[in-house]
């Protein structure tokens, strides 16, 4: 990894990539772009649910 310059790296076997080394930082940045995108799903997934009228009170 210290030759990669901040770069995955792949693992081959037989030729084909079996294995993906990558640095800290950007593992941590692919897993919270990930859980940004599974959040934002969800969010236009529920923007076709019905309202419902809450007052401030019931909260």
């Amino acid at each position: 990894m210290n030759e990669s310059n901040g770069e995955p790296v792949a693992i081959l076997s037989h030729n084909k990539a079996i294995f993906y080394c990558v640095p800290t930082d950007l593992f941590e940045l692919m897993v919270e772009k990930l859980g940004d995108q599974l959040l934002l799903e969800k969010a236009i997934a529920r923007m076709d649910d019905d309202e419902i009228e809450v007052s401030w009170d019931d909260l």
